[in-house]
């Protein structure tokens, strides 16, 4: 891979001016913890936020005509904010979305509650409790 070499991460006060901006407003709290797991979960944060925004831009582009084409075209920008110059890049991407889309569902039902449209509760609801 031939990725540019990137800055550090944003800081939490950076992040959170770009929450501001795509209309979320929170406070960290004083107990907000360590630095680093603070940017992570910001950031992790951040990109539901801009999936979001995505998604609503996506909503008001189609109401005025644009066509799947157009969405792909404007899909793949993603690419090129992340700094992607090659296909291996593309696939780094991918990759890492897959795992984190993975490790996202699961926290989808971390209640153990019944699923609302199937009922079903999550597989580790159904192992016997240990002693």
């Amino acid at each position: 891979m031939n990725t540019p070499q990137l800055p550090p991460p944003v800081d939490a006060p950076e992040l959170l001016k770009v929450f501001e901006v795509l209309g979320l407003r929170f406070s960290t709290g004083p107990a907000a913890g360590k630095q680093e797991n603070l940017v992570l979960s910001l950031s992790h944060g951040l990109i539901g936020a801009a999936e979001q925004h995505a998604m609503r831009a996506e909503q008001a582009a189609r109401a005025v005509g644009t066509t799947i084409e157009d969405i792909g075209t404007a899909t793949g920008q993603a690419f090129e904010a992340a700094g992607c110059r090659s296909a291996g890049d593309d696939i780094a991407l991918l990759s890492w979305l897959a795992q984190r889309q993975a490790q996202a569902v699961g926290q989808v039902n971390a209640t153990n509650e019944p699923d609302e449209l199937t009922g079903y509760r999550p597989l580790r609801a159904r192992r016997p409790e240990r002693p």
